[in-house]
């Protein structure tokens, strides 16, 4: 008997470990690497990627990396993991609530 998700995890962590990534010790659905002083964080949920980096040049890089070893569709989010995430570029601001959650939860 196969277990998918067991299988792709699997797959999952060895890509990051041969593109450089660290394992969190905290969360291991995150990764991270610094490389030539560019980071770049990932956090997995299930099939689900957010990704973080040190500007738009290397977070680009970083998806095109795990596009050639998965089939990926860049969006921005707006929502994820039951997180409303909302990015000002031009004001360089990173707003993250959890307002929906709360709003269900007390329904």
């Amino acid at each position: 008997m196969t277990q998918g998700g067991h299988d792709f995890q699997k797959e999952l962590v060895g890509t990051y470990d041969g593109l450089g990534y660290y394992m969190s010790r905290a969360d291991p659905c995150i990764h991270s690497r610094g490389m030539n002083g560019v980071f770049d964080l990932n956090g997995t949920y299930t099939d689900d990627v957010l990704g973080a980096s040190t500007n738009d040049e290397t977070a680009e890089a970083a998806a095109d990396e795990l596009g050639k070893c998965f089939d990926i569709k860049k969006s921005k989010p707006s929502y994820i993991v039951g997180i409303g995430v909302n990015y000002d570029k031009e004001n360089g601001v990173l707003e993250l609530s959890q307002r929906t959650f709360f709003l269900n939860s007390l329904k």
